[in-house]
């Protein structure tokens, strides 16, 4: 079946915001001698509205310490900080640029918040290749219910079956195929250590095919 459109993930897809996220709270635990273990790390990434972990609430708990509002800011500041320096993930400009030149349809579908996808988007100069951007605050639902996945198709107005989704989280490979859309897991050094849904096809980089290798497992 013929690819009309391509609808990435953005965190850990197109940048990786989420190993800078975990460093700077493991950083912060060792300072308090303490360990924050991937593990129970990876049971945030990709949840949305606190149901994964929340590294503020279990520091609390094992201290007794709160963490006030102007920690808070200072360590997402610390955050936003180091994902400012992280480059676009191998592969993924080489694949917007020949997807674009191919008249194949781009979106996202991300479970961040819209200011969140566009800050980077337009850092990277990678605003320009996206037809649409749909984020939390277009659904009722994040990942891993298909909406997301559904509205990126509806706005992009193509049918599910002609669509790819690249996700490195089982969350959002689980919203794909929900969706019904075919599914490309590209894990990166947290998500490949969690368990994921039979997808079409996983790859360790984007970088490992042009488009037309990639199209052709299809």
């Amino acid at each position: 079946m013929t690819v009309d459109a391509i609808i990435f993930d953005f965190d850990g897809v197109i940048i990786d915001t989420e190993t800078p996220d975990f460093e700077v709270w493991q950083e912060f635990y060792r300072e308090h001698g303490l360990d924050l273990s991937a593990e129970l790390w990876l049971t945030r990434v990709g949840s949305v509205n606190g149901t994964g972990f929340d590294p503020a609430a279990h520091f609390e708990k094992l201290t007794g310490a709160h963490l006030d509002s102007t920690f808070i800011k200072e360590h997402f500041d610390s955050y936003v900080q180091r994902c400012g320096q992280q480059p676009v993930l191998p592969g993924v400009k080489e694949l917007l640029t020949m997807a674009s030149e191919k008249g194949i349809k781009l979106a996202i579908a991300s479970n961040s918040y819209l200011d969140w996808v566009e800050r980077w988007l337009r850092q990277h100069t990678l605003y320009k290749y996206f037809d649409c951007i749909c984020t939390r605050g277009d659904v009722k639902q994040g990942k891993p219910a298909p909406d997301l996945y559904l509205k990126a198709a509806e706005c992009l107005n193509t049918s599910v079956d002609c669509c790819v989704a690249i996700e490195d989280s089982p969350f959002g490979m689980e919203a794909a195929l929900a969706a019904g859309i075919r599914c490309i897991a590209v894990p990166n050094e947290l998500t490949k250590y969690l368990e994921r849904p039979n997808v079409a096809l996983t790859i360790n980089s984007l970088a490992e095919y042009d488009l037309a290798g990639l199209l052709a497992k299809f």
